[in-house]
């Protein structure tokens, strides 16, 4: 089992430079093109959580497929090509990615599984966004 903890980088001023209807869309858009990533994934649960940020789940424990689905998952957004005048690093719409692997077992809870992936997230934001950090 992988979690990934994604995240639209410079939501806020996403959101504030174009306002809800945009901010629905891309949502909305990004969501659709994880889920074409995810279509051959039969065990994978995308959630969106808050403000920017989705919470994915895949049943898979090989750690080579896992990383080449957050990298493709990172080289989609790019090849969106959505425009993002106000993002920090960036003219366009990108997003950071936590993940942690092998994180299951009968004990654990749904609070400290996706825990350890949100530092990550919070570690690819910090090194300049549009990546992925793996644990």
């Amino acid at each position: 089992m992988a979690a990934f903890a994604v995240n639209i980088d410079s939501f806020r001023a996403y959101r504030k430079t174009y306002g809800e209807m945009a901010t629905c869309t891309l949502v909305k858009k990004l969501a659709r093109r994880f889920d074409e990533l995810l279509e051959k994934e039969p065990l994978s649960m995308l959630v969106y959580n808050q403000h920017g940020q989705y919470s994915l789940l895949v049943g898979h424990d090989d750690d080579i497929y896992i990383r080449e689905l957050a990298e493709g998952m990172v080289q989609a957004v790019n090849k969106l090509n959505i425009l993002h005048a106000t993002s920090k690093y960036y003219d366009r719409v990108t997003i950071s990615i936590g993940v942690t692997l092998n994180t299951a077992s009968l004990f654990t809870t749904k609070r400290n599984l996706m825990k350890k992936a949100e530092k990550l997230k919070t570690t690819a934001v910090e090194l300049g966004q549009n990546r992925v950090c793996i644990d």
